[in-house]
């Protein structure tokens, strides 16, 4: 009897053990779901362009915003919590932080949108901002026609360094023309692509010749970027100068 009894014990807290497992699981997934959806909005895409760019079917994404994502996702969070690591360390293809670094971002985490944006300004300054950081980082800008994809070809060869059109990786970052992007997501969409890419050019630090468009002035968040990493040359023709 005393034997069953404590079976019976051990089975209830088993029970409620899996169903608190479980509770934490689905907040989990929510969060998860949740977080891609905001960051989604926040980046202005659409469903179908975050499908095509993952590699996702739009069903799936779905279901991950929707806090119903596959249950791997949970188990990965508990193999995660028992290495008292977060879960994007262990999927992150970056090297793992060390302690200092989660200790940063913990302090970042802390701060008001405002005041992070500051400090990234701040860090672009004294960081990228030396002539001898931006001298080997060249950004080309001018209307179509200026010759900057010329000029940004054999600027590459000389320096030897990579040469990155931006409207040319928007149209392998969405699979499509430009024609058929402006169609498409207009010209926001357009404009949220283009600092996507001009970031992806800019995240490895390293020296290229990048060429954008001369609209970019028009979006300041992406201007500012290029002028504090890189020195910028405008490319206009004879016509346009004599204007």
């Amino acid at each position: 009897m005393l034997e069953t009894v404590q079976n019976n014990g051990i089975d209830r807290e088993s029970s409620d053990t899996r169903k608190t497992r479980e509770s934490i699981n689905t907040e989990f997934l929510e969060l998860v779901g949740s977080r891609i959806k905001k960051i989604r909005k926040e980046k202005k895409y659409t469903r179908k362009l975050l499908s095509e760019q993952s590699g996702v079917s739009e069903r799936y994404l779905a279901l991950l915003e929707s806090g119903k994502g596959n249950v791997s996702i949970a188990l990965l969070r508990q193999v995660a919590q028992s290495l008292d690591v977060e879960p994007e360390i262990l999927v992150s293809n970056s090297t793992p932080i060390n302690a200092e670094s989660r200790l940063l971002l913990g302090l970042l985490a802390g701060l008001t949108s405002s005041d992070r944006l500051r400090f990234k300004d701040q860090l672009l300054r004294e960081l990228r901002n030396s002539p001898a950081s931006r001298s080997y980082r060249i950004a080309l800008i001018g209307l179509r026609g200026a010759g900057k994809t010329t000029v940004g070809e054999r600027l590459s060869i000389i320096l030897d360094i990579p040469f990155v059109e931006i409207d040319r990786e928007i149209e392998k970052l969405v699979d499509a023309p430009l024609s058929e992007i402006f169609i498409t997501y207009g010209q926001e969409g357009y404009r949220n692509l283009e600092k996507t890419c001009l970031e992806n050019a800019l995240s490895n630090g390293g020296n290229c010749i990048i060429s954008t468009g001369g609209s970019i002035v028009q979006e300041q968040s992406a201007y500012d970027l290029l002028l504090s990493t890189c020195y910028t040359c405008l490319l206009y023709t004879s016509d346009a100068a004599d204007e």
